[in-house]
């Protein structure tokens, strides 16, 4: 509706005329359109019934056309679903054993705590780290995601041992079958059902599952040496020893053989299971085995303190003085490594289907596979990776403020990781997201690997940077995204070397350039965000020996599966190279 002057106006706008070297406005018909103060209008419009009326409930259509024309009738739009929440079932041919069983799920996306359920309210900066917190406690006490089974009547609670955190990361879920389950058709398929239930609430960011795997466990690359005879104390200040096998993982647990009981307070202070009597079968013997503990040095040890400094390089462990940290006392064969680790390193970080094969047999086991990738395994840091890290640790005084903070304090929080890069979260005010990229092997068939940190990387460093994060920031770690992409090159080639041989090296020096670790033009890896030219890559295959000229480049976007100039990169993606094909040209045969 519009109203229009059809004829006339409300006046004229003034002018300016000059007159005996002087300008005069002449303003003989102001301009003066009308005010309104207000404005009402009144239409009729004759009854009509509706053509159609379809509800769509459930993946169903319901016609309701006739309730709706019939007069003082009613009808429900929006019917709920039988079940009172989403749910996700899982169907099993036959029952388990009664035993712990354990389904793995693997999510495309770590959401972490993030990406729980939340109401999305407005929480002032100071109220930002309670409210977090008690968010937290909420759904470590709230059972979100309930676990059900169906016992042939109805719905019967599961208790599981959940890793996955109602499926913001990947994990195991662990559970026993129980007695009552029963097979029941469901969806036509005779099953053992059980189900997972969003019980309340829902996710910022939906999770996303790769796949569900049953009948698997955790694996891990390193070897375990049991009660092995450090050495005998002859009762001196700062006396080492040194382990067998070297360089040592984590979690090595040492016993020092003592006369006397530790008093109470002191054991108190080693933890629980810190003591083991020698006899175990007398309680008045005296003599005892005691777990000491590992400190970074004995700068807080006292005369008392059970404490000794490992190095894990060179196996070397060292004790105390006396008046910092305790002399273990003297006797033959007294000291211990009850439990130690060593393996791990770059080398563990097979591709998928690599191991299939036992040490030694086990009962009920046929074959074995690793249907994942085996991720976070990592050499040890070089002297000039230290002599790089040691500026923004000065720097930061072990706080994590600035994006470079977040960035430099993640590197420092795992040797597993090689890049880290904090991307603004400008949607989401006190949100920071970091995104981590974890080291690989810089050669061969591992230039084709996409790089992912391992569940465990993720979380080990979000815990280490929400001790030095600033109260009230909500912290997110996460992997990269990778853009899917493939590469057509007709090259011209000079008519010496072999064809494969250059098909190769093409393939490559591509591999190489677009790499997370050693692309780029600097070679120090591919910057998140930066977006992939065709111009770049022409001039990257015109650098490998033998190639004349490159006739034609083309770029596939897998992800849109069409042919591209450039591909825009996100803030959190890289560019990963799929497919690589080359076809040339003999220069001779060119007219």
């Amino acid at each position: 509706m519009r109203i229009r002057v059809e004829k006339g106006d409300y006046g004229e706008q003034g002018t300016y005329t000059l007159e005996n070297d002087k300008w005069i406005f002449k303003d003989d018909r102001a301009l003066r359109p009308p005010a309104l103060r207000n404005l009402t209008f009144h239409y009729r419009e004759d009854y009509r019934d509706v053509r159609y009326a379809m509800t769509f409930n459930d993946f169903e259509f319901k016609d309701v056309t006739e309730v709706a024309r019939t007069e003082y009738t009613i009808f429900q739009p929006f019917t709920p679903k039988p079940e009172e929440s989403p749910a996700m079932y899982l169907g099993f041919l036959a029952r388990p054993p009664n035993d712990r069983m354990g389904l793995y799920f693997s999510l495309a996306d770590e959401l972490g705590i993030g990406s729980l359920p939340t109401d999305e309210a407005e929480v002032a900066t100071e109220e930002l780290s309670k409210y977090e917190s008690m968010r937290r406690l909420a759904w470590e006490s709230g059972h979100q995601v309930v676990w059900e089974y169906w016992d042939g009547r109805e719905w019967e609670p599961l208790s599981v041992d959940d890793e996955t955190r109602g499926f913001t990361g990947s994990g195991f879920v662990f559970a026993l079958p129980p007695d009552d389950w029963v097979a029941s058709s469901k969806f036509t398929e005779e099953r053992f059902w059980l189900r997972a239930r969003l019980q309340m609430g829902g996710y910022v960011k939906p999770p996303r599952m790769l796949r569900i795997f049953s009948n698997c466990i955790d694996a891990y690359n390193h070897e375990t040496i049991r009660d092995e005879i450090l050495g005998s104390s002859d009762g001196t200040p700062l006396q080492s020893f040194k382990f067998l096998r070297s360089p040592l993982l984590e979690d090595e647990v040492i016993e020092v053989r003592e006369r006397q009981r530790p008093a109470a307070e002191e054991v108190a202070d080693l933890g629980e299971n810190a003591l083991r009597l020698l006899d175990e079968e007398n309680a008045q013997t005296q003599e005892c085995w005691v777990r000491w503990r590992r400190v970074e040095s004995f700068f807080a040890s006292g005369p008392r303190g059970r404490h000794y400094v490992l190095d894990y390089v060179t196996g070397i462990v060292q004790f105390g003085d006396g008046r910092r940290g305790m002399v273990p006392p003297e006797a033959r064969d007294s000291i211990v490594a009850v439990s130690y680790r060593v393996g791990g390193g770059a080398v563990g970080n097979v591709n998928p289907g690599t191991l299939t094969s036992l040490g030694r047999s086990l009962a009920y086991v046929d074959s074995v596979t690793n249907p994942l990738p085996a991720m976070g395994g990592t050499d040890r840091e070089n002297v000039e990776e230290a002599k790089a890290r040691a500026p923004y640790t000065i720097k930061s005084r072990d706080r994590a403020v600035t994006a470079e903070d977040y960035e430099m304090l993640a590197l420092r929080a795992s040797t597993n990781l090689a890049r880290a890069r904090c991307v603004p979260d400008r949607s989401n005010r006190g949100h920071v997201t970091l995104v981590v990229l974890p080291r690989g092997e810089l050669r061969g068939e591992e230039l084709s690997r996409r790089l992912m940190p391992s569940t465990e990387v993720l979380r080990y460093v979000k815990r280490y940077l929400d001790e030095r994060k600033l109260v009230g920031t909500v912290l997110n770690v996460i992997p990269p995204r990778y853009e899917d992409v493939s590469l057509r090159v007709v090259l011209v080639r000079r008519s010496m070397g072999t064809s494969d041989r250059l098909r190769k090296d093409i393939e490559i020096k591509l591999r190489t350039y677009l790499h997370a670790l050693v692309g780029g033009k600097d070679g120090k890896g591919w910057e998140f965000g930066r977006p992939l030219l065709k111009s770049e890559l022409v001039r990257v295959v015109e650098e490998v020996p033998g190639v004349e000229g490159v006739d034609a480049l083309e770029i596939r976007d897998e992800s849109r599966n069409v042919m591209v100039e450039h591909v825009r990169l996100a803030d959190d993606e890289l560019p990963f190279l799929l497919h690589v094909h080359v076809a040339e040209k003999v220069r001779d045969d060119i007219r």
